[in-house]
Order: C-alpha cells, then sequence, then structure tokens
C-alpha cells in the first residue's frame, strides 16, 4: 500500500484549518484507486466554538472506476 502520509500542515492556534487531513492511503484494488483517509476532528477547533474532544476521529474509504476519488 503505498502512502500519501507526509507532514501534514500545521495547525494555527488561531483561525480556520481548511484541512485537517492527517493521513492519506491509497492503493490498486482489481484496477480501479481506491483511498483511505484519517483524520482527527479536534484538529478543526476554532477558538470560542465548540471544541470537539481530541481523541475524537474520522475514516473515510472512497474508490471510483472513472478516477473521482481521492482523499
Amino acid at each position: 500500500m503505498a502512502s500519501g502520509l507526509g507532514n501534514p500542515p500545521p495547525v494555527p492556534s488561531a483561525g480556520l484549518v481548511i484541512s485537517a487531513a492527517a493521513g492519506c492511503f491509497h492503493k490498486q484494488i482489481d484496477g480501479t484507486p481506491a483511498y483511505l483517509s484519517v483524520w482527527f476532528t479536534g484538529d478543526l477547533n476554532v477558538p470560542g466554538a465548540i471544541q470537539e474532544p481530541k481523541d475524537l476521529y474520522g475514516i473515510e474509504l472512497a474508490g471510483s472506476h472513472d478516477g473521482d476519488a481521492s482523499c
């Protein structure tokens, strides 16, 4: 499995985080690209707003024969 995991962008101390992608992995399965994304919702916390727990995470699996899927 190839990894798109690199150095994720740092989370600013103030302001809106546009992307909290912490890891993106991809692999060809029977000729179709498949993508697995893992992120932590706490990375999207904005000061003064409702705070998501730091240990809450999301996982998404996507695949597409026409190439529309990505992380």
